[in-house]
């Protein structure tokens, strides 16, 4: 199976880019994850792209076109939309230096990057694959100068025209501006067949994960000022909010344009409103959302929204958001925001001051946020997103996803990697090998294979090396490995270079690293519930006991627990009675950490497994079964919850079976988050 080969083409940065908008954004954080999942990727952009996009981290082959024929700055605003021209000029002259690709992506509707999308297209046959993310309101309306609000609106209806005639899809945000745009598109002539609805996202984990400020030192923050985002309002509601509560803080943060006027205004009025930019221009992510977390209310003046990230951001990191009763957020974020009616100072001013002062509101809108943000995670859109690209053959008894030719499942103990092998071929791969783990992979899995390659625990390297020799369409690492055996085993000099580069070890930034070496060697990893049909259990009940009501409140904490703990990659297991924790699953696995739960509750408790937010699913998926089962009733545990979809059950037959028999209730808990896929791609 060969690799899907990307283009993408982001060229709305111009010379340089002071303003991080939401199309790069998901762009970097869309692209990064296809790099996991095996897509070759190039990366078409500007000097201002380059360097906005090496201050998040892009790491993709590039290639950088002009913005300007002469001058290496920008002179002034203006000269963005002159740069846009050159650009689109350009390009052409460097068209040579890029890769051939199977699609074309263009990461907005800027005539920048449509020219080239549809001169690619034209050339080399390659799909073009349109992302619009935001619709232009009437310039009579919009905030900001009328003559440039006509060009740019005259302009984005010049691209949907274009478009709507040469794409052969457009991706539009799954908002109600997006209805928009799909109208619009659809009145230029394009089927509705070609127009699929995107999500926008944030990392979740990292979001959280990053530290807690010793004390808050803003009350408020706004992130992101420009005129659109609500700049003009800054001063005017902060006046009214000094008259309910003087001496109240702002700050002003992230991405920034025609911001001059305002600073002075700030000064001349002595208002108490700091304006933060960071050194370089980008702050590292942790510092990012360490710096929203200083605050205690996000400040949401915007007056046109796609989608809102930076809402997204502010109420996974804790912080109520108070914000313009905009549609794109009434679709989204229902309930979870204080709305303020488009335009009202005073009204907003209260808002903000209730957000404050009123401990009752702010908890339920902290409360509120965090449970609307848990849905938006970049891993798990930028898989929907692959899964939509991938080439699909007619309906089968396994679905519809191409099935890989020549697979290899890298083998630790357990029944696990056997039934991989089992569902693989039942699934239409051609051949399925092993990668064993001497005195870890079972005779049985060894006796599916077709063929089998022995390594030590400690020969990771020379594992890698051989299956990189094999033409191996993809690797699904599953089973499991004694924890032990990471500190006993001597490692080859290769893997112990590769550990010594982690920061901190556990299963995440292990296997992680894993995954980058098997990448890096031109072996694809998939997801490790790849092919293990009928053994992800939905949501319900799975045997004829159910929970009581004390075992029901236990499994709804746990739940949370799991997902707390699961931001710092200690376990996926917690064990939970009467409302106490009892045990989190560390190093030692989920039975050492169900019989050392057992040990302090007697008979009754909860026994709760969970892959975090944003877990990859390549490595490390949530698996139970029998072993498990009988391991709970000599602990005394009753139920045993998960995750519906994230949970590998192996023997369920079997295990339901002695779950009845044994009076263990066992349940699938709806989530706001995806099932583990069951094919590749």
């Amino acid at each position: 199976m060969s690799r899907m080969r990307i283009l993408w083409i982001l060229n709305g940065c111009g010379l340089e880019s002071r303003v991080i908008t939401g199309g790069p954004v998901r762009f970097h954080e869309v692209s990064r994850r296809f790099a996991g999942m095996g897509f070759a990727q190039h990366l078409m952009t500007t000097r201002g792209g380059d360097g906005m996009l090496g201050g998040m981290g892009c790491a993709l082959p590039r290639t950088v076109v002009p913005a300007s024929f002469f001058l290496k700055k920008e002179p002034c605003r203006p000269f963005r939309l002159w740069s846009y021209f050159v650009t689109a000029f350009c390009w052409r002259f460097f068209a040579n230096r890029l890769p051939e690709s199977d699609v074309a992506f263009t990461a907005s509707d800027y005539f920048c990057d449509v020219v080239p999308a549809i001169a690619i297209k034209r050339r080399t046959g390659a799909k073009w694959i349109a992302w619009i993310h935001h619709c232009e309101t009437d310039p009579k309306t919009r905030p900001g100068n009328r003559l440039v609000n006509e060009l740019t609106y005259r302009l984005q209806l010049w691209s949907f025209r274009r478009i709507a005639r040469h794409a052969d899809a457009a991706w539009i945000s799954d908002t109600l501006a997006g209805d928009e745009i799909e109208q619009r598109l659809l009145a230029f002539g394009m089927p509705a067949a070609r127009i699929r609805r995107m999500w926008d996202g944030i990392d979740h984990a990292a979001v959280t994960a990053a530290p807690e400020p010793a004390e808050k030192t803003s009350d408020c923050v706004m992130i992101g000022v420009r005129p659109n985002k609500g700049l003009h309002d800054v001063v005017p509601v902060w006046r009214e909010v000094l008259k309910l509560r003087p001496g109240t803080t702002l700050t002003l943060m992230g991405g920034m344009s025609g911001e001059a006027e305002l600073v002075k205004q700030i000064a001349d009025e002595k208002l108490p409103i700091s304006v933060f930019k960071a050194p370089g221009g980008f702050l590292p992510a942790a510092e990012y959302h360490a710096k929203i977390k200083e605050a205690r209310v996000l400040f949401a003046p915007s007056h046109e929204e796609g989608w809102g990230i930076a809402v997204c951001e502010a109420m996974a990191a804790g912080l109520p958001v108070v914000a313009y009763d905009l549609p794109a957020y009434r679709k989204i974020y229902k309930g979870a925001y204080a709305p303020v009616p488009l335009g009202d100072f005073k009204a907003f001013a209260k808002a903000i001051v209730k957000a404050l002062d009123d401990a009752q509101e702010r908890d339920r809108l902290r409360a509120a946020g965090a449970q609307a943000a848990a849905k938006y995670d970049w891993g798990a859109i930028a898989a929907r997103d692959a899964a939509a690209l991938r080439p699909r053959e007619p309906e089968g008894e396994y679905g519809s996803l191409r099935s890989p030719r020549k697979i290899v499942v890298v083998s630790g103990s357990g029944e696990y990697p056997r039934r991989v092998v089992e569902g693989a071929r039942a699934a239409g791969v051609e051949r399925v090998d092993v990668l064993a783990v001497r005195g870890s992979t079972a005779r049985a899995t060894r006796k599916a294979a077709d063929f089998v390659h022995e390594i030590g625990i400690g020969e990771i390297a020379s594992g890698i090396d051989w299956m990189s020799r094999q033409g191996y369409d993809g690797a699904i690492l599953a089973g499991q490995i004694n924890p032990l055996s990471l500190f006993r085993s001597r490692f080859d000099a290769q893997t112990r270079r590769w550990l010594a580069e982690l920061p901190s070890k556990n299963a995440h930034t292990i296997f992680g690293k894993l995954v980058e070496e098997f990448e890096k060697a031109g072996v694809p990893v998939l997801p490790a519930s790849c092919y293990m049909d009928g053994r992800l259990p939905g949501a319900g009940l799975l045997t004829e006991r159910a929970p009581d009501e004390r075992e029901s409140a236990d499994v709804e904490h746990a739940s949370r627990v799991a997902q707390d703990v699961g931001v710092h990659d200690v376990g996926q297991t917690v064990l939970v009675k009467d409302g106490m924790v009892l045990a989190v699953e560390a190093f030692e696995g989920t039975n050492a950490a169900i019989r050392r739960g057992g040990k302090l509750c007697g008979k009754g408790g909860v026994v709760f497994k969970a892959a975090r937010i944003g877990h990859d699913m390549r490595f490390d998926i949530p698996v139970a079964g029998l072993k498990t089962l009988k391991t709970m009733r000599k602990a005394g545990m009753t139920t045993l919850a998960f995750q519906a979809g994230r949970l590998v059950l192996l023997d369920r037959e079997a295990a339901i079976r002695y779950a009845n028999a044994h009076g263990i209730a066992i349940l699938g808990v709806e989530t706001c988050l995806p099932p583990a896929p069951l094919r590749p791609y």
